[in-house]
Protein backbone atom coordinates (compact mmCIF):
# COMPACT_ATOMS: atom_id res chain seq x y z
CA UNK A 1 0.00 0.00 0.00
CA UNK A 2 1.36 2.87 -1.20
CA UNK A 3 -0.28 6.55 0.28
CA UNK A 4 1.01 10.30 -0.75
CA UNK A 5 0.76 12.95 1.67
CA UNK A 6 -2.55 15.09 1.58
CA UNK A 7 -2.70 18.70 0.26
CA UNK A 8 -2.92 21.48 2.18
CA UNK A 9 -6.25 23.13 3.02
CA UNK A 10 -6.71 27.18 1.40
CA UNK A 11 -8.56 29.47 3.02
CA UNK A 12 -11.41 27.88 1.63
CA UNK A 13 -11.33 24.84 -0.22
CA UNK A 14 -10.01 21.90 1.48
CA UNK A 15 -6.91 19.78 0.91
CA UNK A 16 -7.14 16.90 -1.16
CA UNK A 17 -6.27 13.54 0.18
CA UNK A 18 -2.86 11.89 -1.00
CA UNK A 19 -2.88 9.64 -3.78
CA UNK A 20 -4.00 5.26 -2.60
CA UNK A 21 -2.47 3.11 -4.60
CA UNK A 22 -2.89 -0.82 -2.90
CA UNK A 23 -3.05 -4.83 -3.74
CA UNK A 24 -4.65 -7.64 -2.18
CA UNK A 25 -5.89 -5.51 0.52
CA UNK A 26 -9.25 -2.47 0.61
CA UNK A 27 -11.82 -2.01 -1.47
CA UNK A 28 -11.91 -4.78 -4.35
CA UNK A 29 -12.09 -2.26 -6.95
CA UNK A 30 -9.16 -0.30 -6.00
CA UNK A 31 -7.21 -3.27 -5.61
CA UNK A 32 -4.14 -3.29 -8.36
CA UNK A 33 -1.48 -6.01 -9.60
CA UNK A 34 1.18 -7.27 -6.49
CA UNK A 35 4.35 -5.48 -7.15
CA UNK A 36 6.91 -8.29 -7.58
CA UNK A 37 10.47 -7.69 -6.21
CA UNK A 38 13.30 -9.76 -5.96
CA UNK A 39 16.36 -10.33 -3.16
CA UNK A 40 17.63 -6.66 -2.71
CA UNK A 41 17.13 -3.12 -1.11
CA UNK A 42 14.58 -0.85 -2.35
CA UNK A 43 14.43 2.87 -1.91
CA UNK A 44 11.31 4.03 -0.22
CA UNK A 45 9.94 7.88 -0.13
CA UNK A 46 6.54 8.32 1.93
CA UNK A 47 5.72 12.24 1.07
CA UNK A 48 5.23 14.78 3.43
CA UNK A 49 1.92 17.02 3.56
CA UNK A 50 1.36 20.00 1.55
CA UNK A 51 1.52 23.39 4.54
CA UNK A 52 -1.69 25.33 4.90
CA UNK A 53 -2.65 27.81 2.39
CA UNK A 54 -3.54 31.58 2.84
CA UNK A 55 -4.48 34.46 2.85
CA UNK A 56 -7.44 34.68 0.41
CA UNK A 57 -5.03 36.32 -2.51
CA UNK A 58 -2.41 33.74 -2.81
CA UNK A 59 -3.91 31.45 -5.21
CA UNK A 60 -3.84 27.59 -3.97
CA UNK A 61 -2.41 25.82 -0.86
CA UNK A 62 0.72 23.59 -1.51
CA UNK A 63 -0.15 19.98 -2.68
CA UNK A 64 1.29 17.00 -1.00
CA UNK A 65 4.50 15.11 -1.62
CA UNK A 66 4.63 11.88 -3.53
CA UNK A 67 4.90 8.26 -1.78
CA UNK A 68 6.86 6.13 -4.02
CA UNK A 69 7.78 2.10 -3.53
CA UNK A 70 9.22 0.33 -6.64
CA UNK A 71 7.47 1.10 -9.72
CA UNK A 72 4.53 2.46 -7.60
CA UNK A 73 3.90 6.13 -7.13
CA UNK A 74 0.87 7.94 -5.48
CA UNK A 75 0.79 11.76 -6.51
CA UNK A 76 0.63 13.88 -3.49
CA UNK A 77 -3.07 15.18 -2.61
CA UNK A 78 -4.16 18.84 -4.10
CA UNK A 79 -4.07 22.24 -2.65
CA UNK A 80 -7.14 23.80 -1.50
CA UNK A 81 -8.19 27.32 -3.21
CA UNK A 82 -7.25 30.00 -0.98
CA UNK A 83 -9.68 32.11 -2.78
CA UNK A 84 -12.40 32.25 -5.69
CA UNK A 85 -10.45 29.80 -8.00
CA UNK A 86 -9.69 26.25 -8.72
CA UNK A 87 -8.61 23.58 -6.35
CA UNK A 88 -5.12 22.10 -7.10
CA UNK A 89 -4.99 18.75 -8.72
CA UNK A 90 -3.27 16.09 -7.15
CA UNK A 91 -3.70 11.94 -6.24
CA UNK A 92 -7.31 13.69 -5.30
CA UNK A 93 -8.06 17.00 -5.75
CA UNK A 94 -8.16 20.29 -3.76
CA UNK A 95 -11.85 21.54 -3.08
CA UNK A 96 -12.85 24.96 -4.49
CA UNK A 97 -12.90 28.32 -3.38
CA UNK A 98 -15.89 30.86 -4.42
CA UNK A 99 -16.93 32.33 -7.69
CA UNK A 100 -17.90 29.53 -9.53
CA UNK A 101 -14.75 27.78 -10.37
CA UNK A 102 -14.13 23.98 -10.27
CA UNK A 103 -12.64 21.62 -7.73
CA UNK A 104 -9.39 20.10 -8.51
CA UNK A 105 -9.23 16.92 -10.50
CA UNK A 106 -8.41 13.69 -8.72
CA UNK A 107 -5.97 10.43 -10.23
CA UNK A 108 -3.85 12.86 -11.55
CA UNK A 109 -1.28 11.60 -13.21
CA UNK A 110 -4.08 8.91 -14.31
CA UNK A 111 -3.69 5.37 -13.22
CA UNK A 112 -5.69 2.29 -12.69
CA UNK A 113 -7.20 1.73 -10.71
CA UNK A 114 -7.56 5.00 -9.86
CA UNK A 115 -5.69 6.48 -6.84
CA UNK A 116 -8.38 9.57 -5.50
CA UNK A 117 -11.29 11.84 -6.80
CA UNK A 118 -12.05 15.23 -7.55
CA UNK A 119 -12.30 18.04 -5.25
CA UNK A 120 -15.57 19.68 -4.34
CA UNK A 121 -16.82 23.06 -5.76
CA UNK A 122 -17.71 26.10 -3.64
CA UNK A 123 -20.82 28.70 -3.41
CA UNK A 124 -20.72 31.64 -5.70
CA UNK A 125 -22.40 34.59 -4.23
CA UNK A 126 -19.13 36.36 -2.87
CA UNK A 127 -16.37 37.06 -0.87
CA UNK A 128 -18.42 37.74 2.27
CA UNK A 129 -20.76 34.58 2.25
CA UNK A 130 -18.06 32.39 0.73
CA UNK A 131 -17.83 28.37 1.52
CA UNK A 132 -15.64 26.31 0.08
CA UNK A 133 -15.61 22.89 -1.61
CA UNK A 134 -14.20 19.75 0.87
CA UNK A 135 -11.00 17.70 -0.52
CA UNK A 136 -11.39 14.45 -2.78
CA UNK A 137 -10.85 10.96 -1.16
CA UNK A 138 -10.23 7.99 -1.80
CA UNK A 139 -13.24 6.65 -2.36
CA UNK A 140 -15.47 9.91 -2.95
CA UNK A 141 -15.09 13.08 -4.54
CA UNK A 142 -15.13 16.28 -2.01
CA UNK A 143 -19.07 17.65 -1.51
CA UNK A 144 -19.60 21.01 -3.71
CA UNK A 145 -21.87 23.38 -1.82
CA UNK A 146 -24.33 25.81 -3.23
CA UNK A 147 -26.16 28.91 -2.51
CA UNK A 148 -28.75 27.51 0.59
CA UNK A 149 -25.84 25.92 2.47
CA UNK A 150 -24.24 28.06 5.40
CA UNK A 151 -21.57 25.43 6.05
CA UNK A 152 -18.54 24.10 3.68
CA UNK A 153 -18.21 20.91 2.04
CA UNK A 154 -17.31 17.73 4.00
CA UNK A 155 -14.28 16.08 2.85
CA UNK A 156 -14.65 12.64 0.59
CA UNK A 157 -14.08 9.67 2.27
CA UNK A 158 -10.68 7.74 2.30
CA UNK A 159 -10.62 4.03 1.96
CA UNK A 160 -9.92 1.70 4.90
CA UNK A 161 -7.35 -1.22 4.32
CA UNK A 162 -6.44 -4.24 7.16
CA UNK A 163 -2.73 -4.49 5.43
CA UNK A 164 -1.23 -4.06 8.47
CA UNK A 165 -3.44 -6.71 10.19
CA UNK A 166 -5.61 -3.93 11.72
CA UNK A 167 -8.57 -2.53 9.75
CA UNK A 168 -7.49 1.17 9.36
CA UNK A 169 -8.89 3.86 6.75
CA UNK A 170 -6.34 6.26 4.67
CA UNK A 171 -6.61 9.55 2.49
CA UNK A 172 -9.66 11.18 3.63
CA UNK A 173 -10.38 14.94 2.14
CA UNK A 174 -10.25 17.88 4.12
CA UNK A 175 -13.29 19.92 5.21
CA UNK A 176 -14.10 22.95 3.19
CA UNK A 177 -14.53 26.16 5.22
CA UNK A 178 -17.80 27.62 5.94
CA UNK A 179 -18.64 31.81 5.74
CA UNK A 180 -18.24 33.82 8.72
CA UNK A 181 -21.97 33.60 9.95
CA UNK A 182 -23.16 31.21 12.79
CA UNK A 183 -23.87 27.96 11.30
CA UNK A 184 -25.49 24.39 12.35
CA UNK A 185 -24.27 22.37 15.61
CA UNK A 186 -21.67 21.40 16.15
CA UNK A 187 -19.86 23.80 13.06
CA UNK A 188 -21.12 27.41 14.51
CA UNK A 189 -19.18 29.02 11.43
CA UNK A 190 -20.12 26.18 9.31
CA UNK A 191 -16.69 24.24 8.47
CA UNK A 192 -16.48 21.03 6.78
CA UNK A 193 -15.93 17.92 8.41
CA UNK A 194 -13.15 16.11 7.09
CA UNK A 195 -13.40 12.90 5.42
CA UNK A 196 -12.90 9.19 6.82
CA UNK A 197 -9.59 8.19 6.61
CA UNK A 198 -7.31 11.41 8.17
CA UNK A 199 -8.87 13.86 6.45
CA UNK A 200 -9.05 17.47 8.79
CA UNK A 201 -11.75 19.39 9.97
CA UNK A 202 -12.40 23.09 8.97
CA UNK A 203 -12.49 25.86 11.18
CA UNK A 204 -15.31 26.34 13.07
CA UNK A 205 -16.38 29.43 14.88
CA UNK A 206 -17.28 32.64 13.19
CA UNK A 207 -14.80 35.27 11.98
CA UNK A 208 -15.27 37.88 14.74
CA UNK A 209 -15.76 35.73 17.76
CA UNK A 210 -14.37 32.69 19.21
CA UNK A 211 -13.06 29.74 16.63
CA UNK A 212 -11.83 26.47 16.34
CA UNK A 213 -8.73 26.42 13.97
CA UNK A 214 -8.60 24.45 11.16
CA UNK A 215 -7.40 20.91 11.67
CA UNK A 216 -4.29 19.05 9.86
CA UNK A 217 -4.57 15.83 8.01
CA UNK A 218 -3.78 13.28 9.96
CA UNK A 219 -0.12 11.81 9.68
CA UNK A 220 0.94 8.46 8.30
CA UNK A 221 -2.83 8.58 6.49
CA UNK A 222 -2.30 10.97 3.43
CA UNK A 223 -5.28 12.76 4.52
CA UNK A 224 -6.16 16.37 3.52
CA UNK A 225 -5.86 19.61 5.88
CA UNK A 226 -8.85 21.47 6.87
CA UNK A 227 -9.88 24.69 5.75
CA UNK A 228 -10.28 28.02 7.81
CA UNK A 229 -12.89 29.87 5.86
CA UNK A 230 -11.76 32.95 7.72
CA UNK A 231 -10.77 36.10 5.83
CA UNK A 232 -7.37 36.13 5.46
CA UNK A 233 -6.56 32.88 7.52
CA UNK A 234 -4.36 30.22 7.45
CA UNK A 235 -5.54 26.37 6.47
CA UNK A 236 -3.89 23.24 8.12
CA UNK A 237 -1.48 21.20 6.81
CA UNK A 238 -2.44 17.75 4.98
CA UNK A 239 -1.08 14.62 6.89
CA UNK A 240 1.87 13.10 5.73
CA UNK A 241 1.98 9.52 3.61
CA UNK A 242 2.57 6.16 4.81
CA UNK A 243 4.30 2.87 2.81
CA UNK A 244 2.93 -0.65 3.69
CA UNK A 245 4.89 -3.73 2.42
CA UNK A 246 3.39 -7.17 2.82
CA UNK A 247 4.42 -10.66 2.12
CA UNK A 248 3.14 -14.32 2.22
CA UNK A 249 5.26 -16.36 4.77
CA UNK A 250 5.17 -18.97 2.63
CA UNK A 251 6.95 -16.96 0.24
CA UNK A 252 10.86 -17.73 1.32
CA UNK A 253 11.54 -14.39 2.08
CA UNK A 254 12.32 -11.69 4.80
CA UNK A 255 11.30 -8.34 4.76
CA UNK A 256 13.63 -6.02 6.93
CA UNK A 257 13.62 -2.22 6.90
CA UNK A 258 15.98 0.89 7.84
CA UNK A 259 16.15 2.96 9.47
CA UNK A 260 14.48 2.08 13.03
CA UNK A 261 12.96 5.53 13.02
CA UNK A 262 11.04 4.93 10.09
CA UNK A 263 10.39 1.09 9.21
CA UNK A 264 8.47 -0.55 11.79
CA UNK A 265 7.89 -4.56 11.47
CA UNK A 266 3.77 -5.15 12.38
CA UNK A 267 3.47 -8.62 11.69
CA UNK A 268 5.06 -11.57 10.37
CA UNK A 269 6.73 -10.61 7.03
CA UNK A 270 4.59 -7.14 6.89
CA UNK A 271 6.90 -3.58 7.45
CA UNK A 272 5.46 -0.28 7.48
CA UNK A 273 7.06 2.72 6.59
CA UNK A 274 6.12 6.00 8.53
CA UNK A 275 9.40 8.08 6.76
CA UNK A 276 11.37 7.48 4.04
CA UNK A 277 14.14 4.75 4.28
CA UNK A 278 15.10 1.59 2.43
CA UNK A 279 13.29 -1.96 2.66
CA UNK A 280 15.36 -5.03 2.41
CA UNK A 281 13.95 -8.46 0.83
CA UNK A 282 16.14 -11.04 1.97
CA UNK A 283 16.35 -15.04 1.17
CA UNK A 284 14.75 -16.47 4.61
CA UNK A 285 18.10 -18.50 5.12
CA UNK A 286 20.04 -14.85 5.29
CA UNK A 287 17.89 -13.43 8.06
CA UNK A 288 18.30 -13.64 12.03
CA UNK A 289 16.55 -16.76 13.42
CA UNK A 290 14.77 -16.08 16.46
CA UNK A 291 12.90 -17.30 19.58
CA UNK A 292 10.49 -16.56 21.75
CA UNK A 293 8.49 -17.05 24.80
CA UNK A 294 5.21 -14.87 25.05
CA UNK A 295 3.16 -14.91 28.73
CA UNK A 296 0.14 -12.97 28.96
CA UNK A 297 -0.96 -11.76 32.36
CA UNK A 298 -2.70 -13.94 34.67
CA UNK A 299 -5.86 -13.42 36.16
CA UNK A 300 -7.50 -11.64 39.33
CA UNK A 301 -9.18 -13.84 41.61
CA UNK A 302 -12.90 -13.62 42.82
CA UNK A 303 -13.68 -12.97 46.83
CA UNK A 304 -15.69 -14.33 49.02
CA UNK A 305 -19.30 -13.56 49.65
CA UNK A 306 -20.23 -14.24 53.35
CA UNK A 307 -23.51 -15.46 54.43
CA UNK A 308 -24.24 -17.65 57.60
CA UNK A 309 -20.77 -18.51 59.23
CA UNK A 310 -21.08 -22.04 58.09
CA UNK A 311 -21.87 -21.42 54.42
CA UNK A 312 -19.54 -18.42 53.41
CA UNK A 313 -19.33 -18.43 49.63
CA UNK A 314 -15.89 -18.53 48.96
CA UNK A 315 -14.30 -17.13 45.58
CA UNK A 316 -12.50 -18.79 42.46
CA UNK A 317 -8.50 -18.34 41.68
CA UNK A 318 -7.31 -16.92 38.54
CA UNK A 319 -6.06 -18.52 35.60
CA UNK A 320 -2.48 -18.54 34.54
CA UNK A 321 -2.22 -16.30 31.26
CA UNK A 322 -1.50 -18.03 28.27
CA UNK A 323 1.65 -19.73 27.33
CA UNK A 324 3.55 -19.76 24.15
CA UNK A 325 7.00 -20.31 23.00
CA UNK A 326 9.75 -21.70 20.10
CA UNK A 327 12.45 -23.56 21.36
CA UNK A 328 12.45 -24.04 24.75
CA UNK A 329 10.49 -25.39 27.56
CA UNK A 330 8.18 -28.47 26.96
CA UNK A 331 8.46 -30.12 23.92
CA UNK A 332 4.84 -30.70 23.22
CA UNK A 333 4.02 -26.61 23.99
CA UNK A 334 7.30 -25.30 20.99
CA UNK A 335 5.34 -23.68 18.59
CA UNK A 336 7.90 -22.67 15.19
CA UNK A 337 10.40 -19.68 15.73
CA UNK A 338 10.50 -16.61 13.44
CA UNK A 339 13.39 -15.53 10.66
CA UNK A 340 13.38 -11.67 11.11
CA UNK A 341 14.90 -9.11 9.04
CA UNK A 342 16.21 -5.26 9.87
CA UNK A 343 13.42 -3.28 11.14
CA UNK A 344 12.04 -1.94 14.55
CA UNK A 345 9.35 -4.97 15.95
CA UNK A 346 6.58 -4.23 18.53
CA UNK A 347 6.11 -5.86 21.95
CA UNK A 348 3.17 -5.89 24.10
CA UNK A 349 3.08 -7.29 27.78
CA UNK A 350 0.12 -7.83 29.32
CA UNK A 351 -0.66 -6.72 32.78
CA UNK A 352 -2.58 -8.96 35.36
CA UNK A 353 -5.74 -8.98 36.11
CA UNK A 354 -7.50 -7.10 38.79
CA UNK A 355 -8.94 -8.90 41.55
CA UNK A 356 -13.13 -8.50 42.55
CA UNK A 357 -13.77 -5.14 44.29
CA UNK A 358 -16.34 -6.47 45.89
CA UNK A 359 -19.06 -9.09 46.54
CA UNK A 360 -20.65 -8.90 43.43
CA UNK A 361 -18.05 -8.66 40.89
CA UNK A 362 -15.81 -11.05 39.39
CA UNK A 363 -11.96 -11.16 39.14
CA UNK A 364 -10.92 -9.61 35.81
CA UNK A 365 -9.16 -11.23 32.73
CA UNK A 366 -5.31 -10.50 32.33
CA UNK A 367 -4.20 -8.41 29.28
CA UNK A 368 -2.66 -10.17 26.55
CA UNK A 369 1.19 -10.56 25.36
CA UNK A 370 1.89 -10.12 21.60
CA UNK A 371 5.17 -10.57 19.57
CA UNK A 372 4.39 -10.87 15.81
CA UNK A 373 1.75 -12.93 14.78
CA UNK A 374 2.00 -14.48 18.57
CA UNK A 375 -0.83 -13.43 21.05
CA UNK A 376 -1.13 -15.23 23.89
CA UNK A 377 -4.63 -14.23 25.78
CA UNK A 378 -4.88 -13.19 29.05
CA UNK A 379 -5.67 -15.43 32.46
CA UNK A 380 -9.28 -15.99 33.41
CA UNK A 381 -10.41 -14.15 36.25
CA UNK A 382 -11.95 -15.66 39.01
CA UNK A 383 -15.58 -16.39 39.64
CA UNK A 384 -17.58 -15.08 42.54
CA UNK A 385 -20.60 -15.96 43.84
CA UNK A 386 -22.41 -12.83 44.25
CA UNK A 387 -21.23 -11.83 40.75
CA UNK A 388 -24.37 -12.15 38.16
CA UNK A 389 -23.37 -15.46 36.48
CA UNK A 390 -22.75 -13.78 32.95
CA UNK A 391 -19.74 -11.86 34.29
CA UNK A 392 -18.30 -14.98 35.92
CA UNK A 393 -19.11 -16.72 32.51
CA UNK A 394 -17.90 -13.74 30.01
CA UNK A 395 -14.59 -13.46 32.58
CA UNK A 396 -13.65 -16.69 33.74
CA UNK A 397 -12.00 -18.12 29.90
CA UNK A 398 -8.89 -17.03 29.13
CA UNK A 399 -4.89 -18.57 28.27
CA UNK A 400 -5.75 -20.67 31.56
CA UNK A 401 -9.08 -20.61 33.37
CA UNK A 402 -9.88 -19.16 36.14
CA UNK A 403 -11.36 -21.06 39.39
CA UNK A 404 -14.97 -21.64 40.36
CA UNK A 405 -17.21 -20.32 43.38
CA UNK A 406 -17.60 -22.65 45.80
CA UNK A 407 -21.46 -22.42 45.34
CA UNK A 408 -23.69 -23.98 42.93
CA UNK A 409 -24.70 -20.51 41.18
CA UNK A 410 -20.77 -20.52 40.31
CA UNK A 411 -19.48 -24.23 40.73
CA UNK A 412 -18.79 -24.00 36.53
CA UNK A 413 -14.67 -23.72 35.73
CA UNK A 414 -13.23 -21.25 32.98
CA UNK A 415 -11.83 -22.55 29.91
CA UNK A 416 -8.45 -22.80 28.89
CA UNK A 417 -6.74 -22.32 25.87
CA UNK A 418 -9.44 -19.55 24.62
CA UNK A 419 -8.91 -18.25 21.85
CA UNK A 420 -7.93 -22.35 20.93
CA UNK A 421 -3.83 -22.10 19.81
CA UNK A 422 -1.40 -24.77 18.32
CA UNK A 423 0.26 -25.77 20.89
CA UNK A 424 -2.69 -25.18 23.40
CA UNK A 425 -1.57 -21.96 25.43
CA UNK A 426 -3.19 -23.09 28.38
CA UNK A 427 -5.47 -25.24 30.73
CA UNK A 428 -8.80 -24.97 32.40
CA UNK A 429 -9.43 -23.17 36.30
CA UNK A 430 -10.91 -26.21 38.26
CA UNK A 431 -14.92 -26.27 39.51
CA UNK A 432 -16.18 -24.98 42.84
CA UNK A 433 -17.35 -27.36 45.52
CA UNK A 434 -17.76 -26.00 49.29
CA UNK A 435 -13.68 -24.75 48.49
CA UNK A 436 -12.90 -22.75 45.64
CA UNK A 437 -11.52 -23.76 42.21
CA UNK A 438 -8.26 -23.01 41.80
CA UNK A 439 -6.92 -21.33 38.36
CA UNK A 440 -5.35 -23.47 35.42
CA UNK A 441 -1.82 -23.30 34.50
CA UNK A 442 0.76 -23.64 31.37
CA UNK A 443 0.77 -27.51 31.73
CA UNK A 444 -2.00 -28.54 34.07
CA UNK A 445 -5.69 -27.66 34.95
CA UNK A 446 -6.88 -26.10 38.23
CA UNK A 447 -7.77 -28.88 40.60
CA UNK A 448 -11.52 -28.21 41.49
CA UNK A 449 -12.81 -27.28 45.11
CA UNK A 450 -14.33 -31.37 46.09
CA UNK A 451 -14.83 -32.30 49.67
CA UNK A 452 -16.80 -30.55 52.45
CA UNK A 453 -16.17 -26.55 53.30
CA UNK A 454 -13.34 -27.30 56.08
CA UNK A 455 -11.39 -29.23 53.09
CA UNK A 456 -7.69 -27.79 52.06
CA UNK A 457 -8.05 -25.44 49.29
CA UNK A 458 -7.36 -26.61 45.87
CA UNK A 459 -4.19 -26.16 43.80
CA UNK A 460 -3.22 -24.24 40.97
CA UNK A 461 -2.21 -25.60 38.03
CA UNK A 462 1.54 -26.17 37.50
CA UNK A 463 3.02 -23.84 35.17
CA UNK A 464 5.67 -24.32 32.73
CA UNK A 465 9.67 -24.55 33.03
CA UNK A 466 11.50 -22.42 30.67
CA UNK A 467 15.35 -21.56 29.37
CA UNK A 468 15.20 -18.87 27.25
CA UNK A 469 17.12 -16.53 29.09
CA UNK A 470 19.50 -18.87 30.32
CA UNK A 471 17.78 -19.55 33.49
CA UNK A 472 15.45 -22.63 34.34
CA UNK A 473 12.47 -20.04 35.33
CA UNK A 474 8.68 -21.40 35.71
CA UNK A 475 5.88 -19.16 34.19
CA UNK A 476 2.19 -19.27 34.00
CA UNK A 477 1.34 -21.05 37.17
CA UNK A 478 -2.74 -20.89 38.39
CA UNK A 479 -3.77 -19.34 41.40
CA UNK A 480 -4.48 -21.29 44.47
CA UNK A 481 -8.08 -21.89 45.69
CA UNK A 482 -9.96 -20.57 48.92
CA UNK A 483 -11.55 -22.48 51.98
CA UNK A 484 -14.23 -20.59 53.69
CA UNK A 485 -12.83 -22.54 57.27
CA UNK A 486 -9.41 -22.89 59.30
CA UNK A 487 -8.09 -25.59 56.64
CA UNK A 488 -5.08 -24.87 54.97
CA UNK A 489 -5.59 -22.78 51.64
CA UNK A 490 -4.44 -24.02 48.38
CA UNK A 491 -1.08 -23.32 46.86
CA UNK A 492 -0.23 -21.97 43.37
CA UNK A 493 0.81 -23.40 40.82
CA UNK A 494 4.83 -23.41 40.05
CA UNK A 495 5.70 -20.28 37.81
CA UNK A 496 4.32 -17.25 39.73
CA UNK A 497 0.50 -18.63 40.79
CA UNK A 498 -0.16 -17.07 44.13
CA UNK A 499 -1.36 -18.85 47.06
CA UNK A 500 -5.24 -18.83 48.24
CA UNK A 501 -6.87 -17.72 51.46
CA UNK A 502 -8.59 -19.07 54.02
CA UNK A 503 -12.12 -17.91 55.71
CA UNK A 504 -12.35 -14.47 54.51
CA UNK A 505 -9.21 -13.57 53.91
CA UNK A 506 -7.11 -11.80 50.99
CA UNK A 507 -5.14 -14.36 48.52
CA UNK A 508 -1.30 -13.60 47.48
CA UNK A 509 -1.01 -11.74 44.28
CA UNK A 510 0.44 -13.83 40.69
CA UNK A 511 4.39 -13.01 40.67
CA UNK A 512 5.19 -9.87 38.68
CA UNK A 513 6.71 -10.91 34.63
CA UNK A 514 5.46 -14.61 35.31
CA UNK A 515 2.00 -14.45 34.43
CA UNK A 516 0.69 -16.00 37.25
CA UNK A 517 -3.10 -16.16 38.52
CA UNK A 518 -4.10 -14.37 41.38
CA UNK A 519 -5.18 -16.37 44.72
CA UNK A 520 -8.48 -16.77 45.66
CA UNK A 521 -9.32 -13.73 47.69
CA UNK A 522 -9.57 -10.94 45.47
CA UNK A 523 -5.65 -10.92 44.48
CA UNK A 524 -4.46 -9.63 41.30
CA UNK A 525 -2.84 -11.63 38.61
CA UNK A 526 0.87 -11.49 37.80
CA UNK A 527 1.92 -9.52 34.82
CA UNK A 528 3.01 -11.22 31.59
CA UNK A 529 6.48 -11.38 30.07
CA UNK A 530 8.12 -11.55 26.19
CA UNK A 531 11.74 -12.84 25.85
CA UNK A 532 13.38 -13.12 22.08
CA UNK A 533 16.66 -14.93 21.89
CA UNK A 534 18.46 -14.64 18.87
CA UNK A 535 22.19 -15.19 17.70
CA UNK A 536 25.10 -13.47 19.44
CA UNK A 537 25.87 -11.62 15.94
CA UNK A 538 22.90 -9.93 15.71
CA UNK A 539 22.74 -6.22 16.09
CA UNK A 540 20.01 -5.84 18.74
CA UNK A 541 18.39 -2.98 20.66
CA UNK A 542 15.67 -2.28 23.16
CA UNK A 543 13.49 0.20 24.51
CA UNK A 544 12.38 1.83 27.19
CA UNK A 545 15.54 1.21 29.25
CA UNK A 546 13.38 -0.62 32.03
CA UNK A 547 13.57 -3.69 29.51
CA UNK A 548 17.27 -5.01 28.63
CA UNK A 549 19.37 -7.22 26.49
CA UNK A 550 21.86 -9.50 27.85
CA UNK A 551 24.15 -11.87 26.22
CA UNK A 552 24.89 -15.06 27.25
CA UNK A 553 27.58 -17.13 28.64
CA UNK A 554 29.11 -20.34 27.03
CA UNK A 555 27.41 -23.01 26.41
CA UNK A 556 25.07 -20.98 25.40
CA UNK A 557 27.17 -19.66 22.11
CA UNK A 558 26.96 -15.83 23.41
CA UNK A 559 23.42 -15.60 22.14
CA UNK A 560 21.41 -12.22 22.62
CA UNK A 561 18.11 -12.64 24.73
CA UNK A 562 15.89 -9.51 25.00
CA UNK A 563 13.75 -9.44 27.83
CA UNK A 564 10.55 -7.48 28.20
CA UNK A 565 8.94 -6.57 31.01
CA UNK A 566 6.89 -3.73 29.83
CA UNK A 567 5.60 -3.10 26.70
CA UNK A 568 8.10 -1.78 23.82
CA UNK A 569 10.49 -2.65 20.65
CA UNK A 570 12.52 -4.37 19.91
CA UNK A 571 15.02 -3.24 16.93
CA UNK A 572 17.45 -5.36 14.30
CA UNK A 573 20.05 -3.59 12.52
Amino acid sequence: MVVAGGGGGGSQGGGGAGGYRATGYGPSPLQGTALGLGIGSYTVTVGAGGTGGGPASSGVAPNGNNSVLGTITSAGGGGGQNGGGDGADGGSGGGMGYNGCAGGSGNVPPVSPPQGNPGGTGHNSGFSTAKGGGGGGATVAGTSVGAPATTGGPGGAGAPNAITGTDTSYAGGGGGGGDGRPGPSPNGKGGGTGGAGGGGDAATGTSSGPMCNAQAGTANTGGGGGATGVNGGQGAAGGSGIVVARAPTSAGIVLGGSPGCAAEVVGENIIKFTSSGNLTVLDSGCGVSANYLVVAGGGGAGVATPAQPSTRRVGGAGGAGGYRSSGFGPSPLRGTGFTLGAGKYSITVGAGGAGAPGTSSTGSRGSESTFLSITSTGGGGGKTSGAPTPDNNANSPGGSGGGGAGTPDAYTKGCGNTPPTDPPQGNPGGIGNGPGGAGGGATAAGAGGAGPACATGAAGGAGAPNEITGSDVSYAGGGGGMTPGPASAGAGGAGGGGPGATDLGTGTAGTANTGGGGGAGAAAGGSGIVVVRVPGSTTASVAPGTNSIATLPSPAGGCKVASFTVTGTLTIS
